[in-house]
């Protein structure tokens, strides 16, 4: 009874889409917005942007093309593989450095990543005047500080 009436006033049955509580408060609003305006004001040749993904080695095609009148094949190991992660360092221009890892990175991954890796990347370039800038921001990373 309830599910034809929900029908005839055109509702339906979704997945519901969860969404953090503070993510629209005022205070992150708020945070949001001097983060814009502290970047706004940095040359795009300055900044460094930081990405990690993973890649799943499990995935396989399901579709492919052959001839009319046969199938489309293909061979597969029976292990299909790992899990992969990479973190990378991109600048406007360039690659900067990465890492690959078998396992998820987590913050002390991190951290190393960024003062084994990147800060010595940075600090080169500036020592060379590539860069006219020197960073001097504290960074903090799931309480592990930079």
């Amino acid at each position: 009874m309830v599910c034809g009436i929900l029908k005839i006033m055109n509702y339906t049955r979704k997945r519901l889409v969860v969404i953090p509580i503070e993510r629209n408060c005022q205070r992150i609003f708020e945070q949001r917005t001097e983060f814009c305006r502290y970047v706004e004001h940095i040359s795009d040749d300055n900044l460094i942007y930081l990405d990690e993904f993973g890649v799943n080695g499990h995935c396989v095609r399901s579709y492919g093309c052959s001839l009319k009148n046969s199938k489309a094949v293909t061979f597969l190991n029976a292990n299909r593989g790992r899990n992969v992660s990479a973190l990378v360092a991109i600048s406007k221009n360039s690659i900067i450095c990465y890492d690959v890892s078998a396992k998820p990175f987590n913050s002390h991954k991190f951290k190393d990543f960024i003062t084994r890796k990147l800060f010595i990347i940075i600090k080169l370039t500036v020592y060379k005047n590539e860069i006219p800038c020197i960073i001097k921001r504290r960074v903090v990373v799931k309480n592990v500080n930079i």
